[in-house]
């Protein structure tokens, strides 16, 4: 249908996020050029796909699957990125993507499956990227009775990765990738079977908020995370010196007051489900927000129509 000499061109117009509704995947990439990078997400209804996958995701830096698929009749949990519970894998009960959107400097899309797992009352997992740089995936996580082993799993894509100390990992082949898990509360393993897998594993016994930052073509140079929690709300910091980057997911959207700095005036505010803030001394040069009508840092208002929006769906 195309004229057969014709050169592909890059799709400049085209939206850098997007949600596939029938099948339910959200794609977030930052762009469309040979050195981007995307992360795609699937959660949605068992019978488009019929593979026990939901909440996994994948991810591609510069045309390399560092996080990978098994593929078409690959069906068990274990070959997914996603999660096991009590070693066990999901049921065919089907996963649903709850929130997606797009707004300034943000894109973020939710799916919810913990109806597939006998023993989690939930498990919704956040992913956002920010200014196009890095991705951020949180878990948040319910027991459904009593306390439950979860193991969380990367399904990789590229060479073995390179396990550091405090939940430092590079993803690598011919690109890379740094993985910050600053909340892991236990040791990350290899597992090599069917496929090669990271695994951290730990005991489940009340909700929590379990974060991850991916900084793609970065390995050993990437900006340092730290993650503090705050009653059902989870705060990173990503990056250090004069440029440094905030992060709040507060799936609730409750209003929140936290610190970001030893500086009393240096104060975070807002009921905004995600707030994204760059901060360059203290200085705000950069901001967005989803779902919520009030933001603040210091004495700085944040609330701009075009960087808010009042709903991702």
């Amino acid at each position: 249908w195309y004229p057969r000499g014709a050169a592909p061109e890059t799709p400049e117009a085209f939206p850098c996020a997007a949600h596939y509704r029938d099948t339910g995947w959200a794609i977030l990439r930052s762009g469309f050029s040979d050195a981007d990078s995307l992360l795609a997400m699937r959660s949605g209804y068992h019978g488009s796909h019929c593979q026990l996958d939901q909440n996994s995701f994948m991810l591609c830096v510069g045309g390399e699957w560092l996080l990978s698929d098994p593929g078409y009749g690959q069906v068990p949990t274990e070959l997914h990125s996603t999660l096991l519970c009590e070693g066990k894998g999901q049921s065919a009960s089907g996963g649903e993507m709850t929130a997606f959107g797009t707004v300034g400097q943000v894109s973020y899309a939710a799916g919810e499956a913990g109806r597939c797992y006998g023993g989690l009352a939930r498990f919704t997992r956040h992913i956002v990227l920010a200014a196009k740089e890095y991705y951020v995936v949180v878990d948040e996580l319910a027991p459904s009775a009593g306390p439950v082993e979860v193991t969380p799993q990367l399904v990789i894509g590229g060479e073995d990765p390179q396990i550091g100390e405090a939940g430092r990992i590079v993803l690598h082949g011919k690109q890379r990738c740094a993985v910050s898990l600053p909340s892991a509360p236990g040791e990350t393993k290899l597992v090599k079977d069917r496929n090669t897998r990271l695994q951290t594993g730990f005991t489940l016994a009340e909700p929590c908020l379990k974060p991850m930052v991916l900084q793609p073509g970065r390995g050993d140079d990437a900006r340092p995370v730290v993650s503090t929690g705050s009653g059902g709300a989870v705060l990173l910091r990503i990056g250090e010196g004069e440029s440094v980057d905030y992060l709040l997911l507060n799936p609730t959207g409750e209003q929140r007051e936290l610190s970001l700095s030893d500086a009393p005036e240096m104060r975070l505010s807002t009921d905004g489900r995600v707030l994204w803030v760059r901060v360059e001394g203290e200085q705000v040069k950069g901001w967005s927000l989803i779902w919520g009508s009030k933001a603040s840092v210091g004495v700085t208002s944040l609330v701009d129509e075009a960087q808010r929006a009042d709903r991702a769906g």
